[in-house]
């Protein structure tokens, strides 16, 4: 397994909120957790430490969001044959509002 493999799993369960991220000397909330974790090559990635939530929410909205376990993600850009404006996923995670 891959380094990369194993932060997509650690970033999945964060983003299910089973587990917390540490900052040093912050917890970030989960508006902040997709921007953080989703940089490549950020020197705070690596003094990042884990904890187990306390306010697991099974119904969280980022269990939901598509980004977060997509195979493709890293080449989806807009102006990409990969995009969002045509993702199959994105449109089936837009009907949910």
């Amino acid at each position: 397994m891959k380094e990369d493999d194993i932060q997509k799993i650690i970033n999945l369960l964060v983003f299910d909120d089973k587990i917390d991220v540490i900052f040093p000397d912050i917890l970030y909330s989960s508006s902040n957790k997709l921007n953080v974790l989703l940089k490549k090559n950020d020197p705070i990635l690596n003094n990042l430490k884990y904890k187990v939530s306390q306010t697991y929410e099974p119904n969280s909205i980022l269990n939901c969001l598509p980004c977060t376990y997509c195979p493709v993600f890293k080449e989806c850009h807009v102006d990409n044959k990969v995009n969002p404006q045509d993702c199959p996923h994105m449109l089936d995670f837009l009907k949910l509002f």
